[in-house]
């Protein structure tokens, strides 16, 4: 195990050529309300299709992961990749539950004739609802700016089919009949694609060039694994 921890792992994924890098805008069309809790990076969504394509499986406790490359350009000094966080405008919130229930089918299944009964009003196996809220966005999408490899995004994005919380009840879904996914060319603006008006359009180092200091901090991960919060620092965040 020690020999597979410290081996070198070969990255996923090719990194972006800068030849064929332009500035790109990318939108996710939806047919039903998500859920999310933060905003939705699009270097992670591309960052899992490419292990997705490799069947790369998760790392066990311990080991390290693996470099994923993706076709977006990474800012000079490599610390992240130059594209936005999803943006879109929530248009009305509903509140809805989702029901938590002990297994006793498999209980019943597993157990012994000893166990007659199953507690479920109290206890470790209570059955509770979690509340959660559900989003409807304006015009059903979320858009990303970035710049990067229009020809490999779209075939990365065509394996994304849900987005956001709760995908396995449906929410989230992209319109997979019509387009779920555009990605087309755009006009740059100074600081395209992550700062706009020195503000920055996702999370960002505070010494990144062009930052305003009046803009917002908190304490996030500056790249994928977004789930790792042992790397997070405090960076500039978009309000």
């Amino acid at each position: 195990m020690a020999q597979i921890r410290d081996q070198q792992l070969m990255p996923i994924g090719e990194p972006c050529d800068p030849a064929r890098a332009v500035p790109l805008r990318v939108v996710a069309h939806l047919t039903e309300g998500i859920v999310l809790r933060h905003p939705l990076m699009l270097d992670a969504l591309l960052a899992w299709a490419e292990a997705n394509q490799e069947q790369s499986l998760a790392p066990l406790p311990g080991e390290r992961h693996r470099t994923v490359e993706i076709p977006i350009l990474r800012e000079p000094d490599g610390r992240f990749h130059l594209c936005s966080q999803g943006f879109a405008v929530a248009e009305s919130f509903e509140l809805r539950y989702k029901n938590r229930r002990a297994p006793w089918h498999e209980m019943a299944r597993l157990g012994t004739s000893k166990i007659t009964r199953v507690h479920l009003a109290a206890g470790a196996n209570k059955s509770y609802r979690v509340p959660y809220e559900l989003q409807l966005l304006a015009g059903n999408r979320i858009e990303w700016w970035c710049l990067g490899d229009a020809g490999r995004i779209g075939p990365l994005l065509s394996l994304v089919h849900y987005l956001g919380k709760h995908r396995g009840s449906g929410k989230g879904r992209l319109d997979i009949h019509e387009q779920p996914w555009t990605v087309e060319d755009c006009e740059a603006w100074p600081g395209f694609p992550v700062l706009r008006d020195a503000q920055p359009l996702r999370p960002l180092p505070l010494d990144f060039s062009g930052l305003s200091d009046d803009a917002p901090r908190a304490y996030r991960t500056l790249s994928y694994p977004y789930f790792d919060h042992t790397a997070e620092e405090e960076l500039a965040c978009p309000q």
